[in-house]
């Protein structure tokens, strides 16, 4: 699982649908494709409900598939006002964002992701003053997050069976992912999701740790070739 928190001007938004007189255009940038679950499920229809519930005031345009800025660059985006709101995916940024990314990190233990986005949207944003005190520290203001499901290791060649095959291996992993890999004898390559394709058909890496909808949202279905069997993967840690 990773938190990927939903992030802008909240202030702003709240402010002008108080004040229906005063249209404003909201820019979101997003590192996924357009057709990805979190613009078609989660944030399309929130622009909608918003954009009613304002009368019209407030509109959103969203600039999908890194288009404004990459999975590295949004937070400066938001920051610098290229962008009004962002998908951020915090994990990119731990130097800014250090108990945030730390936060995620934790994600690893759950197994629920639905039990996870609960319990990360009620720390981020009610319970945990550090976790917020990142974000406004650097200007922007958190409003909700969502976790993915569990990973599995989508691999371009073999298939990791064996805790002996991880070694030598170039594993895409970020933050505990990361470590994960690099514990188990891998080359940790930290490139973010929207790069995962373009990495694995250059043999920049020879597998990617994600979740399976991520072979349909990133077209990793077209260069994967073994996804490995979440039991398995459990029983390859836990054996080594």
């Amino acid at each position: 699982m990773r938190k990927l928190p939903l992030f802008g001007a909240a202030v702003a938004v709240l402010a002008l649908a108080s004040q229906p007189t005063l249209a404003r255009e909201l820019v979101y940038t997003s590192l996924v494709g357009a057709k990805h679950p979190v613009h078609t499920y989660g944030l399309e229809p929130f622009f909608e409900r918003v954009t009613a519930a304002t009368g019209g005031s407030v509109t959103f345009k969203l600039f999908p598939g890194g288009t404004l800025a990459s999975g590295k660059t949004t937070l400066n985006a938001i920051r610098n006002g290229t962008v009004d709101m962002g998908l951020l995916a915090d994990i990119y940024t731990p130097n800014e964002l250090p108990v945030s990314a730390m936060l995620s990190d934790l994600a690893v233990l759950g197994k629920d992701a639905r039990v996870m986005t609960g319990a990360v949207n009620q720390t981020l944003v009610v319970d945990c003053e550090a976790c917020k005190k990142d974000y406004t520290e650097e200007n922007v203001i958190p409003l909700a997050s969502y976790a993915l499901t569990p990973y599995y290791l989508l691999c371009g060649g073999a298939q990791i069976v064996t805790a002996e095959d991880w070694k030598g291996k170039k594993i895409r992993g970020t933050g505990a992912m990361g470590v994960l890999a690099a514990n188990m004898g891998a080359t940790p390559v930290n490139v973010t999701s929207a790069e995962i394709y373009e990495a694995m058909q250059r043999g920049q890496v020879d597998c990617a740790m994600g979740p399976q909808p991520w072979l349909k949202s990133y077209s990793l279905w077209d260069l994967a070739k073994s996804v490995s069997n979440s039991k398995s993967l459990s029983g390859i840690i836990a054996r080594d």
